[in-house]
């Protein structure tokens, strides 16, 4: 006998639920597929620019197909859209556009009638309407054009991915150091990637009631299972390569240029300095940080 679907979620053909993840090859999003991907009862559509790149990464993956999409045209976002319940928003960072590109793509969603969007937003700590911060300043707008158009998300805020430090895997395996702009001592619930992905695939694989839950409380703090410090996890990584790596703390102006140095906008590198003093305790936070984890 036929079953009705109360909830009137869109399902495919073979009767599970569609979920849309854009991007689907950014940290966050790629591990999220992965994570959608074992439930089984989820069809999962990997949106990205770049198709080659995300069948590379994702195309052997059950229960995923790769669809075609860019933040940055319209009638792309459209069509990987159609048919769709639920969808992840993660765009990179760095740039001025990426106010305009997730706004436009939660509209998109909105053409669609989307259920729900689960967002992946930046540390909280650094989130402010005057900061010079080019991803915060990005998410505090976003966060008020979410809250004028209605729009059903909820935000997941990490803080620092532990996997950050990794950039710096050339200078550590060649000098057995990282050139960091602070001491590195301050302790955070750092997070992983992993977990971040997982935490958003549970939300947008969870029924409609608990849906609308996270929906209503608009903001999530995400983070790892323990207070750690850079200083820490260096020790972490110097145990499982078996050599030591220390911390060689540098200027901030000249981590900055360093980074510049390897084609990263002034912009992105100023942002990056402030999110790692802020770690560390060398700048006040604009709003509370997690103290302690649970």
């Amino acid at each position: 006998a036929h079953q009705p679907n109360p909830l009137n979620l869109t399902m495919s053909s073979e009767g599970k639920l569609t979920v849309l993840v854009a991007s689907a090859t950014a940290n966050t999003g790629s591990k999220a597929v992965m994570a959608l991907s074992k439930k089984g009862n989820i069809s999962v559509r990997a949106m990205a620019r770049n198709v080659e790149k995300a069948k590379k990464m994702l195309g052997n993956l059950p229960n995923v197909t790769i669809v075609k999409g860019d933040f940055g045209d319209e009638k792309s976002m459209d069509a990987a859209l159609e048919g769709v319940s639920r969808a992840m928003l993660v765009c990179g960072p760095g740039k001025h556009e990426q106010y305009d590109y997730e706004c436009d793509f939660l509209l998109a969603c909105k053409r669609a009638n989307v259920e729900g969007i689960v967002r992946i937003s930046t540390y909280s700590c650094l989130i402010h309407r005057g900061t010079r911060n080019v991803y915060a300043r990005a998410h505090s707008s976003i966060e008020g054009n979410i809250e004028v158009h209605g729009h059903p998300v909820v935000d997941l805020n990490p803080n620092w991915f532990m996997d950050n430090i990794l950039s710096s895997a050339g200078e550590m395996k060649a000098a057995g150091t990282m050139s960091w702009p602070v001491k590195g001592d301050a302790k955070n619930p750092f997070i992983d990637t992993r977990d971040v992905g997982n935490a958003a695939a549970e939300i947008l694989a969870s029924d409609s009631e608990t849906l609308k839950k996270f929906i209503a409380a608009k903001k999530i703090e995400l983070h790892g299972p323990e207070m750690t410090s850079f200083q820490d996890q260096i020790a972490k990584l110097s145990k499982a390569v078996g050599y030591e790596i220390k911390i060689k703390e540098v200027p901030g102006a000249a981590w900055v240029g360093a980074l510049m140095g390897f084609g990263m906008s002034k912009l992105f590198a100023n942002s990056l300095l402030e999110t790692v003093n802020m770690c560390d305790k060398k700048k006040k936070t604009y709003r509370p940080g997690v103290a302690k984890t649970s």
